[in-house]
């Protein structure tokens, strides 16, 4: 199923069930690795070249001792080299996540603002003859 507002594609995944902890079935000798190594997509969100994953994991290992899987969700945010830094971000705590898209907001706000103001200054120096000319 995907969704687009704004620009923002949105894609959900059903996600496959995560195998049940089975001792019996790997008793010695182990495989090189015997075990629930899983990682599987929930979401794609995307929008121009900037592109975000909510992601999976599934881990189990029987020389572990636990008889439970261990599952995790994590947020996986790239944005493109453009020459001057690149982005890519793994969260698993939702929390400090809606804080970097309150902090991107604001950024792309700003940024504007900053272009704005400076071509405005570009232009009023242009139209005055330069910085440091005589009026």
């Amino acid at each position: 199923m995907s969704a687009t507002a704004a620009g923002v594609i949105i894609e959900r995944r059903e996600l496959p069930p995560i195998p049940a902890p089975d001792r019996r079935r790997w008793t010695p000798p182990y495989a090189a690795f015997d075990g629930i190594n899983q990682c599987d997509t929930y979401a794609a969100i995307r929008c121009g070249d900037i592109h975000a994953e909510i992601v999976r994991f599934a881990y189990w290992h029987p020389n572990d001792g636990v008889d439970t899987v261990d599952v995790s969700f994590d947020a996986r945010l790239h944005v493109p080299d453009e020459g001057a830094g690149i982005a890519d971000i793994q969260l698993d705590d939702s929390h400090k996540l809606y804080y970097v898209g309150q902090v991107a907001t604001r950024a792309a706000f700003l940024l504007d603002e900053a272009r704005r103001r400076h071509s405005t200054v570009l232009l009023q120096n242009t139209v005055d003859g330069g910085e440091g000319s005589a009026r």
